[in-house]
């Protein structure tokens, strides 16, 4: 399902498409996160959507900061936190030559 357009009335306020759900941002989320969120919650999404709907200028997004996203969106989305290194160590090995 595509995503219905989102929109800019003359005054400049941003207004999400119908059903969109407010979602405060928590830690090591990003925008492409919501992004591949809302894929596979069956809707298709661009970034660029995404600012455009919440009036960002930038995909810098803030703890705490309310955005209207399309419903599944959040709670479909990877995490974007780093993960540890497979069995346990902390970086590449230095070359044993």
């Amino acid at each position: 399902m595509i995503a219905e357009s989102p929109s800019v009335t003359p005054e400049g306020t941003c207004t999400p498409p119908a059903g969109w759900e407010i979602h405060h941002v928590e830690p090591g989320e990003t925008l492409f996160a919501y992004v591949l969120g809302a894929s596979i919650a069956g809707t298709t999404i661009t970034t660029n959507d995404l600012r455009q709907v919440n009036c960002l200028v930038t995909d810098l997004l803030q703890i705490g900061q309310a955005l209207y996203l399309p419903p599944g969106a959040a709670e479909n989305a990877p995490s974007s936190e780093p993960v540890g290194v497979p069995g346990g160590g902390s970086g590449p090995r230095a070359p044993q030559c």
